[in-house]
């Protein structure tokens, strides 16, 4: 029997029409509001995963701000006038599996925007006189992230689980990046891109057949790449820390991640609420411990890291350098206390309620719809997950959350800490639960 007593409904899902093009490229078109507005993201495949070597690590950094330079029919200023009179603007990132082009447009203009999207990914223009300027951005970003905290820290925390893989590559060297130019780009794009896995999400309200029509004449007919790639990581059995030390600094960032026993899909409602339980909300067990009832850390986070394999439970703090023994002790309690007794119905039903009203809040804008929808269809998780979440949540019982504490968690840890080593170190090495990690 189920402990929640909690009346919130079920959200459905808008209208989503999925189709394929003949040479692969998925199509999902979303009817959505009642505004004049389009939402566009544009996924392709290329990243951190394309970069075959040391040497080509941040390429796909490189390749999303050259892709910015626009392509041979239109320029980057022009392509950002254009957009800007169309009501709307378009960005380029890249991720460690995907690069990414998100545009906003009037209805109106959805074609227009779809057409220029398509000759910046089939006819880039990576002018040589810009490949100095774009070299030097990048050098400066890496310069700003190797004396942050936190990227310093996350870091170290992928190299530690993922090791040599793209995944766990810690910061390029600056000379691999000071040899990048637009010829061995070319090279990457060629080799590295596969056209066939593009994913294409349109969501808003505009003409569902002359869309459709427009994405088939401009992108039916690529068919570009070698889709050269690393393979997923096999992620290493032993369990590691690393202390990268700030001499003098007044904080210490700790990133503590734990690998689930026995991950399935399945198990992902669940996990979600503990995690909200234990350190993923401002109302969470670690949240309320070390920040609001000791003040030892302003905005401590958790969250879990998904893939199809497996899952990671990653807590986050910023804490001052003369608590950082204890709010490592904090921590470790809040996860034993968890596996030690179920929480009450009242906590449960609290963290359903406000689980619910975050999932209702992600389903409210455009761009968060496409990033849940992406997400799913990666996992290949069924679309219907988000129309029963809340069900799903209400369903969850305080015996079930414990019994699925005690089988997903447990004292195998990797730890990275970015703070003043003489300070800290011998604190942190006397703690218990480091007896049985290496350090690295």
């Amino acid at each position: 029997m189920k402990d929640s007593n909690i009346n919130i409904a079920d959200l459905q899902l808008p209208n989503i029409v999925d189709k394929k093009l003949a040479n692969g490229i998925n199509i999902s078109l979303i009817e959505y509001g009642n505004l004049p507005l389009v939402n566009m993201q544009f996924i392709i495949d290329i990243g951190s995963l394309s970069e075959i070597n040391n040497e080509q690590q941040w390429l796909t950094s490189f390749l999303a701000n050259y892709l910015k330079e626009g392509s041979k029919q239109y320029n980057g200023s022009s392509i950002i006038d254009l957009f800007a009179s169309y009501g709307g603007s378009i960005e380029i990132s890249s991720s460690d599996d995907n690069l990414y082009i998100n545009a906003e447009v009037l209805s109106k203009f959805a074609n227009n925007a779809i057409q220029i999207i398509a000759d910046i990914l089939r006819n880039p223009h990576f002018p040589t006189q810009e490949q100095k300027r774009i070299k030097d951005d990048l050098l400066r970003n890496l310069d700003l992230l190797q004396v942050d905290p936190q990227a310093l820290t996350s870091a170290r925390l992928n190299h530690l689980i993922f090791q040599d893989h793209p995944y766990g590559r810690e910061f390029p060297h600056k000379k691999n990046i000071e040899k990048f130019n637009s010829s061995k780009l070319q090279s990457f794009y060629r080799n590295a891109i596969d056209s066939s896995k593009t994913k294409i999400y349109l969501l808003g309200k505009f003409d569902m057949h002359q869309v459709d029509e427009q994405l088939d004449n401009s992108f039916g007919d690529w068919n570009f790449g070698y889709g050269k790639k690393i393979k997923p990581p096999k992620l290493t059995e032993d369990n590691t820390w690393s202390f990268i030390n700030r001499e003098d600094a007044h904080q210490s960032t700790i990133k503590l991640a734990m690998r689930l026993n026995n991950f399935s899909l399945k198990q992902y409602p669940s996990l979600i609420l503990i995690n909200a339980l234990l350190g993923g909300t401002f109302i969470s067990r670690i949240t309320t411990n070390i920040r609001e009832d000791k003040g030892y850390s302003y905005s401590p986070i958790s969250q879990l890291s998904v893939d199809k394999k497996y899952c990671f439970w990653t807590q986050t703090a910023d804490v001052s350098t003369e608590v950082t023994q204890e709010s490592f002790k904090e921590i470790f309690f809040e996860i034993k206390r968890l596996t030690k007794k179920a929480p009450s119905i009242k906590e449960l039903n609290g963290m359903i309620t406000h689980l619910s009203g975050l999932h209702l809040i992600r389903f409210s804008t455009p761009r968060s719809i496409i990033s849940q929808l992406f997400f799913a269809d990666k996992l290949e998780i069924q679309r219907s997950f988000f129309e029963s979440y809340i069900s799903a949540l209400q369903d969850l019982t305080s015996q079930m959350i414990f019994d699925q504490v005690n089988e997903s968690f447990n004292d195998n840890y990797f730890i990275a800490i970015a703070g003043d080593k003489k300070n800290v170190y011998e604190k942190i090495c006397n703690l218990k639960e480091f007896a049985s990690v290496n350090e690295y």
